[in-house]
C-alpha cells in the first residue's frame, strides 16, 4: 500500500510539473504573441517616432552648424567694420584689398600707415611741395578731383597703387612707393610686383 501511495504521489508530481511547464509555455507564447501584436499594431507609430528622432538629430546638427557659421560671420563682419574704419577704407574697399594683399603674403593691416603717409603726401603736393608734387606727376595721378576738391584717401590709394604696379622700372617704382607710402611700401612690394593686371 505504501508503494502504491508513493507511485501515485510521483505520478501526481509528474503531472503537476507537466501542467506547470505547459502553463509556462502558454504564458511565454502569450508574451511573445503580445509583443508581436503590440509591434504590429503600433508599427506605423514606432516608425514615425524613429523618423522623428532622426529628423531631430539632423536638426540639432544643422542648428549647430548654422550657429557656428553665424558666429564666424559676426566675427568677420566685426573685423571688417573695425579695421576698415581704422585704416580709412570703405567696407567694400577693405575686403578687396584684404583679398589682394593676402594673395601675395601681405597683410591689409599694413595699409594703415601707408594710407596715412599717402594722405599726408597728397596734402603736401596740393600745397605745392615739389618732392610730392613731382612724385604724383610721375605717376600721372592728380590729388584733386574734377571739381578741385581733394580726393578721398581710398580713391587716391587705388589710383596710386595701380599706377605704381604699371611701372616697368622697378628701381623707380620702389623710390616713388617709398616717398608716397613710407615704410608700408616694403610690405606692399610683393603685390606691386604682381602687376596691375593681377591686382585688377
Amino acid at each position: 500500500m505504501g508503494k502504491d501511495i508513493a507511485i501515485k504521489i510521483k505520478a501526481d508530481g509528474s503531472q503537476a510539473r507537466s501542467e506547470i511547464n505547459s502553463t509556462g509555455s502558454t504564458i511565454d507564447q502569450m508574451e511573445t504573441n503580445g509583443v508581436k501584436s503590440f509591434l504590429a499594431m503600433h508599427a506605423s507609430a514606432l516608425k514615425f517616432v524613429a523618423a522623428g528622432a532622426a529628423v531631430a538629430a539632423v536638426a540639432i546638427t544643422a542648428g549647430k552648424k548654422i550657429y557656428d557659421l553665424a558666429q564666424q560671420s559676426a566675427t568677420a563682419l566685426d573685423r571688417v567694420d573695425k579695421l576698415s574704419q581704422k585704416i580709412g577704407l570703405s567696407r567694400k574697399g577693405f575686403q578687396e584689398w584684404d583679398y589682394i594683399l593676402s594673395q601675395s603674403g601681405a597683410s591689409v593691416e599694413g595699409l594703415q600707415m601707408g594710407i596715412k603717409t599717402l594722405s599726408d603726401a597728397a596734402t603736401e603736393a596740393q600745397k605745392g611741395t615739389k618732392q610730392y608734387a613731382a612724385a604724383f606727376d610721375k605717376l600721372g595721378v592728380s590729388v584733386t578731383d574734377a571739381n578741385g576738391r581733394m580726393k578721398d584717401q581710398e580713391t587716391l590709394f587705388n589710383e596710386v597703387f595701380s599706377a605704381l604696379a604699371q611701372m616697368e622700372n622697378a628701381t623707380e617704382r620702389t623710390a616713388l612707393a617709398n616717398d608716397l607710402l613710407g615704410r608700408s611700401a616694403t610690405e606692399l612690394s610683393p603685390a606691386l610686383n604682381s602687376g596691375a593686371d593681377s591686382i585688377e
